[in-house]
């Protein structure tokens, strides 16, 4: 069954699975192809190459964050086709089918993290990191390996329900992340009242609340000091 549950999720997702892969492999690359010999090795060049890390260190908790979360969406998308009729047909209790879904779910979400490590150590390893600063190639691929089955584990919670339900569900995060971007800046300055000031507030203090989603904010550098 197990063969069979990686088949079908390989159909319905391998262009995701290839194309995240394809986007993870990039970013240790451009993260790294700083060009040194233009600033030389010395202080300059380091000051210059963990200015140029630092400005391609947010890609990481990104592309971690669209991989984990689209593929554990594509994980249901047989069931969603068949309005979950297929996985009553089949003689496995519910929790034991969402544990086969979600197991085949992070294999195929493991892709893109083989895909930034092995491309960190190439990386990392055809440049000459100037004194002082050093490469973190495994930590950074942890951090991203981390990162991909957090936001995986969310929204295969998510997309375990009925199509209708994933929408809605989907739809109030987006609306609500989009409320706290645009509509309370705006009301802040129409009405004078410190929304802004709120939600800048709960930006600098939720990331240090201790829950999973902390992974995504820190340090994602992968040349540092």
């Amino acid at each position: 069954m197990f063969r069979t549950m990686m088949y079908l999720q390989w159909q319905s997702s391998r262009w995701a699975v290839l194309g995240l892969a394809g986007v993870a492999a990039t970013l240790p690359v451009l993260a790294s192809q700083f060009p040194l010999s233009a600033y030389g090795n010395g202080a300059q060049g380091a000051q210059w190459l963990l200015d140029w890390v630092g400005m391609t260190a947010a890609a990481f908790p990104a592309v971690a964050a669209i991989a984990g979360g689209l593929l554990a969406l594509l994980a249901w998308t047989w069931d969603h086709e068949e309005n979950h009729v297929y996985a009553l047909t089949l003689p496995v209790s519910r929790s034991r089918y969402a544990l086969l879904r979600g197991g085949v779910g992070v294999i195929f979400a493991m892709v893109p993290v083989l895909a930034v490590g092995v491309t960190s150590l190439v990386a990392t390893a055809s440049i000459d990191v100037p004194v002082g600063l050093k490469a973190y190639p495994l930590a950074l691929t942890g951090r991203f390996a981390l990162a991909v089955l957090v936001s995986f584990g969310a929204f295969f919670a998510i997309g375990s329900g009925t199509r209708k339900t994933t929408y809605i569900t989907l739809g109030v995060l987006l609306a609500s992340t989009l409320l706290l971007l645009v509509a309370l800046p705006m009301l802040s300055s129409l009405l004078g009242l410190p929304f802004d000031r709120m939600v800048t507030d709960a930006a600098r203090v939720l990331p240090d609340w201790p829950t999973p989603f902390r992974v995504f904010v820190g340090n994602w550098m992968l040349i540092d000091v």
